[in-house]
Protein backbone atom coordinates (compact mmCIF):
# COMPACT_ATOMS: atom_id res chain seq x y z
CA UNK A 1 0.00 0.00 0.00
CA UNK A 2 1.37 3.61 -1.26
CA UNK A 3 0.70 6.05 1.64
CA UNK A 4 2.63 9.36 -0.93
CA UNK A 5 -1.16 10.45 -1.84
CA UNK A 6 -1.56 11.80 2.26
CA UNK A 7 -2.30 15.38 2.59
CA UNK A 8 -3.53 17.42 5.44
CA UNK A 9 -7.34 17.32 6.68
CA UNK A 10 -8.32 20.91 5.61
CA UNK A 11 -7.26 21.64 2.30
CA UNK A 12 -7.67 25.39 2.59
CA UNK A 13 -5.81 25.59 5.98
CA UNK A 14 -6.45 25.19 9.35
CA UNK A 15 -6.58 27.63 11.73
CA UNK A 16 -2.95 28.12 13.52
CA UNK A 17 -5.04 28.84 17.32
CA UNK A 18 -7.55 26.17 18.35
CA UNK A 19 -10.71 26.58 16.54
CA UNK A 20 -13.54 24.25 18.01
CA UNK A 21 -15.49 23.86 14.87
CA UNK A 22 -12.69 22.43 13.17
CA UNK A 23 -10.83 20.27 16.13
CA UNK A 24 -14.66 18.77 16.63
CA UNK A 25 -14.30 17.84 12.69
CA UNK A 26 -10.96 16.17 13.77
CA UNK A 27 -12.13 14.19 16.66
CA UNK A 28 -15.11 12.80 14.96
CA UNK A 29 -12.06 11.52 12.59
CA UNK A 30 -10.06 9.84 15.34
CA UNK A 31 -13.50 8.90 16.86
CA UNK A 32 -14.57 6.51 13.61
CA UNK A 33 -10.86 5.10 13.00
CA UNK A 34 -10.02 4.03 16.75
CA UNK A 35 -13.03 3.96 18.84
CA UNK A 36 -15.88 3.27 16.34
CA UNK A 37 -13.77 0.88 14.28
CA UNK A 38 -10.78 -0.10 16.11
CA UNK A 39 -7.71 -1.39 14.54
CA UNK A 40 -6.06 -4.80 15.03
CA UNK A 41 -2.32 -4.65 14.40
CA UNK A 42 -0.79 -7.99 14.68
CA UNK A 43 -3.46 -9.88 16.93
CA UNK A 44 -3.83 -6.88 18.99
CA UNK A 45 -6.73 -4.19 19.43
CA UNK A 46 -5.03 -0.78 19.08
CA UNK A 47 -6.80 1.11 21.83
CA UNK A 48 -6.96 5.15 22.85
CA UNK A 49 -7.11 6.31 26.63
CA UNK A 50 -11.44 6.97 26.96
CA UNK A 51 -11.31 9.23 29.85
CA UNK A 52 -11.87 12.98 28.92
CA UNK A 53 -8.45 15.24 28.89
CA UNK A 54 -7.77 16.96 32.37
CA UNK A 55 -6.96 20.29 30.71
CA UNK A 56 -10.00 22.52 30.49
CA UNK A 57 -9.76 23.46 26.97
CA UNK A 58 -10.13 19.58 25.97
CA UNK A 59 -11.99 18.20 28.88
CA UNK A 60 -14.85 17.28 26.18
CA UNK A 61 -12.30 15.17 24.37
CA UNK A 62 -10.77 12.20 25.55
CA UNK A 63 -6.91 12.24 26.47
CA UNK A 64 -5.41 10.18 23.64
CA UNK A 65 -6.79 12.56 20.99
CA UNK A 66 -5.93 15.70 23.24
CA UNK A 67 -2.77 14.15 23.55
CA UNK A 68 -2.56 13.89 19.64
CA UNK A 69 -3.51 17.54 18.73
CA UNK A 70 -1.39 19.02 21.01
CA UNK A 71 2.50 19.50 21.94
CA UNK A 72 4.25 19.90 25.40
CA UNK A 73 5.81 23.17 26.23
CA UNK A 74 7.49 23.21 29.45
CA UNK A 75 4.37 22.33 31.64
CA UNK A 76 1.59 22.65 29.19
CA UNK A 77 0.13 21.47 26.31
CA UNK A 78 -0.68 23.81 22.85
CA UNK A 79 -2.60 23.26 20.04
CA UNK A 80 -0.69 22.10 16.83
CA UNK A 81 -2.08 22.64 14.01
CA UNK A 82 0.73 20.96 12.19
CA UNK A 83 -0.05 17.61 14.10
CA UNK A 84 -4.17 18.44 14.55
CA UNK A 85 -4.17 18.36 10.60
CA UNK A 86 -2.59 14.88 10.56
CA UNK A 87 -4.76 13.06 12.85
CA UNK A 88 -6.24 11.16 9.52
CA UNK A 89 -2.81 9.83 8.44
CA UNK A 90 -2.67 7.91 11.96
CA UNK A 91 -4.30 4.91 10.90
CA UNK A 92 -3.94 4.71 7.77
CA UNK A 93 0.13 4.32 8.65
CA UNK A 94 -0.94 1.64 11.05
CA UNK A 95 -2.82 -0.26 8.78
CA UNK A 96 -0.40 -0.07 5.82
CA UNK A 97 2.48 -1.91 8.16
CA UNK A 98 4.65 -3.25 6.64
CA UNK A 99 5.07 -0.82 3.99
CA UNK A 100 7.78 0.50 1.81
CA UNK A 101 6.93 3.91 2.53
CA UNK A 102 7.48 3.44 6.28
CA UNK A 103 9.99 2.96 8.51
CA UNK A 104 9.48 0.92 11.31
CA UNK A 105 11.78 -0.03 14.82
CA UNK A 106 11.22 -0.22 18.26
CA UNK A 107 12.85 1.58 20.94
CA UNK A 108 12.88 1.71 24.87
CA UNK A 109 12.31 4.82 26.11
CA UNK A 110 14.00 6.82 29.23
CA UNK A 111 11.86 4.63 31.36
CA UNK A 112 12.36 0.92 29.91
CA UNK A 113 9.06 0.87 28.03
CA UNK A 114 9.06 -0.58 24.57
CA UNK A 115 7.32 1.53 22.01
CA UNK A 116 6.93 0.35 18.07
CA UNK A 117 7.15 3.46 15.71
CA UNK A 118 5.91 3.61 12.86
CA UNK A 119 8.04 7.01 10.32
CA UNK A 120 6.74 7.83 7.32
CA UNK A 121 9.84 9.37 6.53
CA UNK A 122 8.81 11.28 3.30
CA UNK A 123 5.55 12.85 4.90
CA UNK A 124 8.15 13.74 8.07
CA UNK A 125 5.20 11.63 10.23
CA UNK A 126 5.77 9.24 13.31
CA UNK A 127 2.98 7.38 14.88
CA UNK A 128 4.06 5.43 18.26
CA UNK A 129 2.76 2.51 19.96
CA UNK A 130 3.09 0.35 23.20
CA UNK A 131 1.82 -2.99 24.51
CA UNK A 132 -0.55 -3.09 27.33
CA UNK A 133 -0.95 -6.34 28.78
CA UNK A 134 -2.94 -8.36 25.27
CA UNK A 135 -3.54 -4.97 23.49
CA UNK A 136 -1.37 -1.91 21.74
CA UNK A 137 -2.37 1.69 23.07
CA UNK A 138 -1.58 4.87 21.01
CA UNK A 139 1.32 6.55 22.43
CA UNK A 140 1.62 9.92 20.29
CA UNK A 141 1.98 10.90 16.76
CA UNK A 142 3.67 13.63 15.62
CA UNK A 143 5.69 16.46 12.73
CA UNK A 144 9.40 15.13 12.32
CA UNK A 145 11.57 18.27 13.02
CA UNK A 146 14.80 18.11 11.02
CA UNK A 147 16.71 18.48 13.95
CA UNK A 148 15.51 15.29 15.35
CA UNK A 149 15.77 13.01 11.95
CA UNK A 150 18.90 11.71 12.86
CA UNK A 151 18.39 10.41 16.22
CA UNK A 152 15.14 8.18 14.84
CA UNK A 153 17.18 7.04 11.90
CA UNK A 154 19.92 5.91 14.01
CA UNK A 155 17.15 4.23 16.42
CA UNK A 156 16.04 2.32 13.03
CA UNK A 157 19.01 1.41 12.14
CA UNK A 158 20.00 -0.07 15.55
CA UNK A 159 16.48 -1.89 15.42
CA UNK A 160 17.48 -3.46 11.78
CA UNK A 161 20.79 -4.21 12.97
CA UNK A 162 19.56 -5.89 15.79
CA UNK A 163 21.31 -3.69 18.50
CA UNK A 164 18.21 -1.41 19.73
CA UNK A 165 17.10 -1.72 23.40
CA UNK A 166 14.26 -3.83 22.19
Amino acid sequence: MSLSNLTPYFIDGINAQFAKDQVDELYQIFREDFIDNPIILNGKKVKVIMKNSKIAQYSCYCETFTHLITKREGQFRLYTCERAEKIHWIKPIIEAHPCSDILYYKWQDNNGICKEHFWHISKKFMVVLRDIDEDSRIVTAFCVEDDSAVTYYDRFKAYKAGTSTC
